[in-house]
C-alpha cells in the first residue's frame, strides 16, 4: 500500500471512527460505501480497508450480502464484559505495581494530565487506551494480555459514547492520577481498590445514558 493510500485510508478511519463514536452514526445503522466515499472525496476502496479496521476493533460488523452496519451491544453484553475486565485488569496491575519503571509511571502520568474536553474524539480515545495499555504491558500472562486487549476494543464504543463531557473527562482524569499515583507508591492494594473503584464508576456512570441510546 502506498503512502498516499494509506493517508486516505487514515482520513476514513478516523472520520467513520469519530462518527461512531459520537453516536452520529447509530448502532445497527448500516453504513454505506459509497455514500462515505463520495462524502470524503476518494474511491471506495480506502472506505473498504477503513471498515476492516473498525471491524477488527468490534465496532461495525458486516454480513454477506447485506453490508456492514454499527455494532450495537446490549446492556447485558456491557456489563458483563466491564465485570470480567475489572477482575483480569486488577490480576494484570500486580505486575505492573512490582516492574514498572518510574520513568514509564511518570509518562504515562504526563499523558493523562494532558487530557482536555477540547481533545478530539481520537485523541481522548488514545490517551484512555495509554492507561490502559500501559497496566496490561506488564502482565505476564499472554492470555489474560490477549482478553483484556479484546475487552477493550469491544468496550471501546459504548465507554466513550458518554464521555465527552468536561466533568465526566475529568472524573477519570483523576482516576486514572490516583492509580498511577499508587503504581508509583508500590501499594498493589490501594492501586487494585481505586482500578475497581473507577471502572465500577464508569459503568454506572454511563449505563443510564447508554441504555437510552440503544432502545431509541
Amino acid at each position: 500500500m502506498g503512502r498516499k493510500d494509506k493517508s486516505l485510508e487514515d482520513k476514513a478511519y478516523n472520520y467513520l471512527h469519530d462518527m461512531i463514536i459520537q453516536h452520529k452514526l447509530q448502532a445497527g445503522k448500516r453504513i454505506i460505501e459509497s455514500d462515505i466515499a463520495d462524502c470524503l472525496g476518494m474511491s471506495r476502496t480506502p472506505v473498504r480497508a477503513a471498515l476492516r479496521r473498525l471491524e477488527e476493533e468490534k465496532l461495525v460488523y458486516s454480513l454477506q450480502n447485506l453490508g456492514t452496519f454499527v455494532e450495537q451491544l446490549t446492556v447485558k453484553d456491557v456489563l458483563e464484559m466491564n465485570e470480567l475486565r475489572i477482575v483480569l485488569e486488577v490480576k494484570a496491575l500486580e505486575s505492573c505495581v512490582m516492574k514498572a519503571a518510574d520513568e514509564d509511571i511518570d509518562e504515562c502520568i504526563r499523558v493523562t494530565e494532558s487530557i482536555t474536553v477540547t481533545d478530539s474524539a481520537q485523541d481522548i480515545k488514545a490517551k484512555d487506551e495509554y492507561f490502559n495499555n500501559f497496566i496490561i504491558h506488564y502482565c505476564e500472562n499472554s492470555r489474560i494480555r490477549d482478553i483484556l486487549h479484546s475487552l477493550n476494543a469491544e468496550l471501546s464504543h459504548p465507554r466513550h459514547l458518554v464521555a465527552f463531557t468536561e466533568k465526566r473527562l475529568e472524573v477519570m482524569k483523576q482516576d486514572h492520577l490516583k492509580i498511577l499515583k499508587y503504581i508509583k507508591a508500590r501499594s498493589y492494594s490501594r492501586a487494585a481498590k481505586a482500578l475497581e473503584k473507577h471502572h465500577n464508576n464508569r459503568y454506572y456512570g454511563f449505563m443510564e445514558e447508554y441504555m437510552k441510546m440503544i432502545i431509541k
